[in-house]
């Protein structure tokens, strides 16, 4: 179960939290979530199971707030979504279908119903970004048309290629940082035998901000990666770091995947409790509804999607 909370800065130790209108409306149970803003709106996006005898009912929904009232989507069924985003105006999400080996596309919304963007892909699409008048798809997968791995993209009429990941890597968080495309995750393979788990596409060609960042154990991958305060951060195997200088800095304990800046503070969850990253230190948001699957951030103040339900 899940609602939606406003979350309004006023310390660490002091937060409001607001229901936002009358929450979402989910039927059933969410296990996955996914936030973004987009010019005011915020866009939640989670994924439902409901047992219905011995039968579960698996759907996806994407809602809108527009400040005033909640709008909902048409569902995703049987599908999963991993991630949301706007694109020439219109909405897109990533998500896999439970049902077909999990295999995933991206999905436009036409106006009445939702419309696979690819043909051809085989594995899993976890992240969207838009970038340069295209619509970047990152996560594990082969693309058979183009023979693209891990990362298409997509202009509004047809697929476009970027310059090739290899085989192995598979992307786990995708951000445009200062107008470049940077992508996370294992790259390499389950051995973890690439010489970083960050990348970033700058001038048509991939680079490494910081060699030999990498997790210490193979079956782990970096997480997320930001910026803050006008610096790069990223977190993998339990640790936020700083990348600087093609090294990674070691600045505190962290094991987020999803966080958004607000009120000059970073604020980040693992799916449980809420933290702040004040730029050198990781603490505890107090009294924060339990169960935090995603962030985003508005002029209106911080918004989160909590289990809580009173939230």
């Amino acid at each position: 179960m899940l609602a939606v909370g406003c979350l309004i800065s006023l310390g660490v130790s002091a937060q409001v939290f607001q229901k936002v209108g009358t929450g979402l409306s989910p039927a059933g149970t969410i296990y996955s979530q996914v936030m973004i803003e987009d010019n005011g709106n915020i866009y939640a996006g989670y994924s439902t199971y409901l047992r219905q005898g011995q039968t579960y009912i698996n759907n996806s929904f994407v809602e809108r707030w527009d400040g005033l009232a909640w709008h909902k989507y048409p569902a995703l069924v049987d599908k999963q979504i991993t991630d949301i985003a706007i694109f020439q105006n219109d909405v897109y999400v990533s998500a896999f279908d439970i049902n077909n080996g999990y295999n995933g596309n991206v999905f436009k919304f036409d106006g009445t119903a939702w419309n696979p963007v690819f043909t051809g892909i085989t594995g899993s699409v976890s992240k969207l970004a838009v970038l340069n008048g295209n619509l970047a798809a990152a996560g594990g997968f082969t693309h058979t048309g183009t023979g693209q791995h891990n990362l298409i993209g997509y202009d509004g009429t047809s697929t476009t290629t970027y310059p090739p990941l290899h085989v192995n890597d598979s992307i786990s968080d995708m951000r445009v940082i200062n107008g470049e495309l940077w992508v996370t995750g294992r790259f390499g393979g389950s051995i973890n035998n690439d010489t970083s788990s960050i990348k970033r596409l700058s001038g048509g060609l991939w680079k490494y901000p910081a060699i030999a960042h990498k997790p210490s154990v193979g079956w782990s991958y970096c997480y997320m990666v930001f910026q803050y305060n006008n610096k790069i951060y990223s977190v993998d195997n339990g640790k936020l770091y700083e990348v600087r200088n093609d090294t990674a800095h070691y600045v505190a304990n962290s094991h987020a995947y999803t966080g958004a800046e607000s009120g000059g503070n970073m604020y980040l969850s693992h799916g449980a409790d809420l933290f702040l990253f004040n730029g050198t230190t990781v603490s505890t948001v107090v009294g924060a509804p339990y169960g935090v699957g995603a962030l985003t951030s508005s002029t209106a103040g911080l918004f989160g999607m909590f289990r809580d339900t009173s939230k």
